[in-house]
């Protein structure tokens, strides 16, 4: 399928990498997992891990306003929210949980999640070591990354259901621009990794 769709849209291999898991079976499949890209919106996922260990009490009790704006920067790739969430927590303090605590960044594997840079305006800036990118990931530290968020194991047991419930926020509409657009028309419900694998 790499190849075949590569081919038909005119893309080397060094503009893909892909992941993909059964949720019926586990079985998995990736494509150049271990290489990190620059992901700007994806590395938000990493601010919101870093909040839930800075704040263990949300997983039980999360004041609506944060968790509303948590929505806003999880699902609709909110940079103003990105970017109050970073300040508040701070980039190194972010990197640390996604490095240290979780092992979502390794240098000798190829990089990971990666936050180094607030969203907008702003000097203050930590490159990552493998591809000096303000902001990255790969395909495998993504996939670990929701994988032991449905297993319960990202901070705690409630802290993953409510980032789940974070990821959903019924009441954001999807941004359409993403590829979400690609589903519109059909009828396919999205659903949590929650709602179709049971742990």
């Amino acid at each position: 399928l790499d190849v075949r769709l590569r081919g038909k849209y005119g893309m080397s291999d060094a503009q893909t990498a892909v992941g993909v898991m059964d949720l019926e079976t586990g079985r998995l499949a990736l494509v150049r997992a271990d290489r990190e890209e620059y992901a700007a919106s994806l590395a938000k996922i990493g601010i919101l891990l870093a909040y839930f260990d800075a704040h263990r009490e949300a997983g039980e009790k999360i004041d609506p306003t944060v968790e509303r704006e948590l929505g806003e920067m999880a699902k609709i790739s909110s940079n103003e929210m990105a970017s109050k969430y970073s300040h508040e927590l701070g980039l190194k303090n972010i990197q640390k949980v996604l490095t240290e605590k979780y092992g979502f960044y390794d240098a000798k594997r190829g990089g990971g999640i990666w936050v180094g840079k607030h969203y907008g305006k702003g000097t203050k800036r930590y490159g990552s070591p493998v591809g000096d990118n303000s902001h990255a990931a790969t395909v495998r530290q993504v996939m670990r990354f929701f994988v032991m968020l449905e297993q319960g194991k990202l901070v705690s047991a409630a802290a993953s259901k409510e980032m789940r419930k974070i990821f959903e926020s019924p009441a954001l509409k999807h941004d359409d621009i993403k590829f979400v657009k690609g589903l519109a028309g059909r009828d396919v419900p999205l659903k949590l990794l929650s709602d179709l694998y049971a742990p």
